[in-house]
């Protein structure tokens, strides 16, 4: 079977539908697949700076977690406040600022 189009804005489904075609031309497009759910993004509060404290020679996190925070246990908050790492939190020189959350 050879096809002519006429016209010049003579779309495949006008031209098929023209010469009565046995070809089924659908009237809507096909749904496009589905993508599988996505699990949604938790994000850790942000913790509130209230004050800063200076290290001094000798002091740790642990330290300072214990008497700012009340709890010695809490260390792990200074590091995720200021952005250390472990290995940061080993080299900090005495003068280095501490942030420390609100609560």
């Amino acid at each position: 079977m050879v096809l002519e189009l006429g016209g010049e804005n003579v779309s495949l489904r006008e031209a098929l539908l023209s010469v009565r075609s046995p070809i089924e031309v659908p009237d809507e497009p096909s749904p496009p697949e589905l993508l599988p759910a996505v699990e949604p993004v938790v994000e850790k509060p942000v913790l509130a700076v209230l004050r800063t404290v200076t290290l001094s020679g000798g002091q740790t996190l642990y330290g300072l977690a214990q008497e700012h925070l009340g709890s010695g246990n809490r260390w792990p908050e200074l590091l995720e406040l200021n952005q250390w790492t472990e290995e940061d939190a080993l080299r900090l020189p005495p003068g280095t600022k501490v942030k420390l959350p609100d609560n």
